[in-house]
Order: structure tokens, then sequence, then C-alpha cells
């Protein structure tokens, strides 16, 4: 029985076409740009029992396209299917994206590895998230992916600080303050205050509502983000958009 697979999504950049074919794993794709009254939709014609395959394929292709692109990807609507190719019209809502960002005419799928489809998919919900708090607890998974243990992990980014570009003032400022292990800082204010929050303890608890702690988080977002691309970059192989543009 054919069905269709349907997912509404929206981004940050808009598409430079109004429609695009596309091919990820073994399904073919169609993305129909939207407008600022309507969210883009992507299609997959499939069978109701590849179904579950298809929206997954749709998924990890947007998490492709998160990275690439450096843009927002949020699935608004799917996850199901259906038996006619039906666009989902979001009501009450509007959509302000930048122009012409995203041009897919010479797509190619990046993800080969079941380790780089899961980091693709983390870095996805980190950087299409609204907080601060769990962009930065999902870029520390990320580093968690290839390093286990706490220990590995501070080793890691102390060892690796100084490839960083972009937070490269940050990293100053923080050392200005008296901040000499950054690894051990990231590690217990950053990800462990976050994720864990027994009182009883006494270890610190990032508070959501905390003056200090939102500008803590806020500002060393773009570095925990920076190391966690360094992973997927040169650990996991993940090519960036701006490697793939060199080589072809």
């Amino acid at each position: 029985m054919k069905v269709w697979v349907c997912t509404c999504f929206d981004t940050s950049f808009d598409f430079c076409e109004q429609k695009y074919n596309v091919r990820y794993d073994s399904f073919d794709i169609e993305i129909i740009r939207g407008s600022s009254e309507e969210g883009h939709n992507l299609f997959i014609e499939t069978t109701k029992e590849n179904a579950k395959l298809a929206n997954e394929a749709a998924r990890r292709f947007l998490s492709e396209i998160c990275w690439l692109y450096q843009s927002r990807v949020e699935i608004i609507a799917g996850g199901g299917w259906a038996s006619h190719k039906t666009p989902t019209n979001v009501a009450f809502r509007k959509f302000a994206r930048i122009g012409g960002g995203i041009d897919l005419t010479s797509y190619r799928q990046i993800a080969s590895t079941h380790e780089q489809k899961i980091a693709l998919g983390i870095y996805r919900e980190a950087f299409s998230s609204n907080s601060i708090f769990y962009k930065f607890l999902s870029c520390f998974k990320i580093i968690n992916m290839t390093y286990k243990t706490g220990k590995e992990q501070k080793d890691w980014i102390n060892n690796n600080i100084e490839k960083l570009i972009k937070s490269k003032s940050k990293i100053e400022q923080l050392k200005q303050e008296g901040i000499t292990n950054l690894g051990e800082h990231f590690y217990h204010s950053g990800r462990c205050a976050i994720a864990h929050s027994n009182i009883i303890s006494g270890e610190p608890i990032a508070d959501a509502d905390n003056h200090e702690d939102n500008f803590r988080i806020g500002r060393e977002i773009e570095v925990i983000k920076e190391l966690a691309e360094i992973i997927m970059s040169d650990e996991l192989m993940i090519p960036t958009r701006g490697q793939l543009i060199k080589y072809y």
C-alpha cells in the first residue's frame, strides 16, 4: 500500500528555490518552500511498511540541513503517514526567514555512520532550542559521545581549547576572571549543574530563573557549541558545508 510521509518544518534561512528533490538513504524526498504564512513541507512517497523508516529519514535529512547551513530547523508536524500528499498549514502563525540561504541543488547526504547520524540529530535539537540550558547540555552530549567519563571530557576540553576561533574572546574573558581549568569549569558549573538537581548533595544547580546562571550559561554556550563542532568535524568526520564547497 502506497502512503505519503508528510513533515511540516521551519528554518532560520529560506530556500532559494520553490521546490527541491533530494535523496536520503533509500528515500526520495520532495521539499516545497513555505511562505510568510506557511511552513515548509517535506514529502516522501513510500509503503505503509516503510513509513517509520521514511519518517526517520526525513528527520535525519533535516538535521543535515541544520548542520550544513547553520540554520534553526524546527519540526512543526510530522511522524505519521497519510494516504494522500497533503501539505500541513499552521494556523495563526507567521514565519519570518532570512531570504535565499539554503540551496539544495548540489545536496548529497553527508552522514553514513550511525554515530554521525546521532550527533547530527543532537546538534539540530541543540541549535533549534530556545533554551540556553538545553543547548548547553545537548552540545555536551556530543562531547560525551566520544569521551565517556567526566575526566576524559574535562581533559579533552583543556587539550582542545586552543583550537577555538569563534569563541576565543569568551575564553580569554574567563581566564581573566581567574578560571584556569576550563574543562573542570564547564563540566561542573555547566554540564553537571544543568543535568542534576539534587539539593541535598550541595553540588551546583543551574537555576533557570537566576540572573547569574542565565548570564553565565548564555555567555558560555558558544564555547561548548564550538567544541561540539570540533568533535563532529575532526573526530566523527562529518564534513562542513565549507569543506564540501572546496571539494566540489
